[in-house]
């Protein structure tokens, strides 16, 4: 009888570990703010040079990405030269862009608002 009931929780604890939901996590977002260097559209990549000097970091964005402004102005994209400040998540062995804000706000906000 012992040896049954044994049998049994083991098989239910098996059941329930092999759960989708057992323990999924979303993967982690890293913080990176710096310099836009260049936008391909094409590819929908950004790349972003954190510091004077040091190499660029490749980011791509996907339909889910929000694109932002501080001060927010709508009417104004993202620019080559601009500070950013960008979250991603390493997926698929690349980094992904859920959110990307710029820090400063470019002229065209300026002139909208006259």
């Amino acid at each position: 009888m012992k040896t049954q009931l044994a049998l049994i929780a083991l098989a239910a604890g098996a059941l329930l570990a092999a759960t989708p939901e057992a323990g999924a996590l979303p993967p982690t977002a890293y913080l990176e703010t710096g310099v836009v260097t260049t936008i391909d559209c094409a590819s929908r990549s950004i790349s972003i040079q954190p510091k004077p000097g040091a190499g660029a970091k490749t980011f791509v964005w996907n339909d889910s990405t929000q694109f932002s402004h501080r001060g927010g102005c709508a009417q104004a994209r993202i620019e080559q030269g601009q500070s950013v400040r960008v979250y991603y998540r390493r997926e698929y062995g690349g980094n992904v862009l859920p959110e990307v804000s710029a820090k400063s706000v470019p002229s065209e906000c300026h002139t909208a608002s006259k």
